[in-house]
């Protein structure tokens, strides 16, 4: 009876023993592992990136896409734009205006500012001189009043002229086009960018300057066998005011500079 007591006892003290060892993990099963190798129990990996980590801007745009990290400009920054519409030298008919053709193309600018919600008051880059006995040179710069700040596209993402004394000279040339054969940076009154082959009416020639018998009549014309100088509003910057001569008949854009 005493050796029968004493098996029982082994016995159960082996039971215990047993159960006690059931909690332990072995060091050397990898059954209990996360499968993903982070060595977390939960399932996430350990070197998954904290909610609470704003993410990196590494490889983001700082320019929002503009191209110029810092083009835009205040509120209410000065703007000039190039007309949608297109058209022929007689500024006087097509514009309804005096002194002779040149506040034509100024009514040209403040209709079509008018009709995109722009606001302001716009004048058009444009020289001209009278037909009379005594005529009468206005030069595109002298119609252009100073602004504070330059003007900037319509949306005021590229900074176009730094001021008027720029007018005289070129405007910004990594503003006015990105690279040859992109679109320019300059817009029209709805923000649209001027395309290639945009030709403007300026009779205008460096320093602002009217280049002489270029004019249209004095923006009176819209003949064939008259002609005026005329840049480009999507070529280099270089040709922005005069890069051409073209026909009176043919129809062409305004630059309208807001004052």
């Amino acid at each position: 009876m005493k050796y029968a007591y004493l098996a029982f006892l082994v016995v159960g003290l082996m039971a215990c023993d047993a159960m006690f060892d059931f909690g332990k993990s072995d060091p050397n099963d990898d059954s209990h592992r996360d499968p993903q190798g982070g060595g977390r129990g939960d399932g996430s990996s350990s070197d998954e990136r904290d909610a609470s980590i704003p993410p990196s801007n590494e490889g983001s745009d700082p320019t929002n896409g503009s191209g110029f990290a810092d083009a835009a400009g205040p509120p209410n920054a000065k703007r000039m734009f190039v007309t949608s519409a297109e058209y022929p030298g007689d500024f006087a008919k097509y514009g309804t205006g005096t002194d002779p053709g040149a506040a034509g193309a100024d009514r040209l600018c403040n209709t079509a500012a008018a009709s995109a919600n722009l606001g302001g008051t716009w004048r058009a880059w444009i020289s001209s001189t009278t037909n009379d006995s005594a005529p009468v040179t206005r030069h595109a710069i002298d119609r252009i009043a100073e602004v504070a700040g330059g003007w900037y596209s319509v949306d005021r993402t590229a900074w176009l002229f730094k001021n008027k004394a720029n007018l005289a000279t070129v405007p910004n040339a990594s503003a006015w086009k990105l690279s040859a054969g992109a679109a320019s940076l300059v817009q029209d009154e709805n923000g649209r960018r001027a395309l290639d082959g945009t030709r403007v009416w300026t009779g205008t020639g460096t320093g602002g300057q009217i280049v002489p018998d270029r004019t249209c009549r004095g923006w009176t014309a819209s003949t064939a066998n008259s002609e005026a100088t005329a840049g480009t509003a999507a070529g280099s910057a270089d040709r922005w005011t005069s890069g051409d001569f073209v026909a009176c008949s043919t129809p062409a854009h305004v630059y309208c500079f807001e004052q």
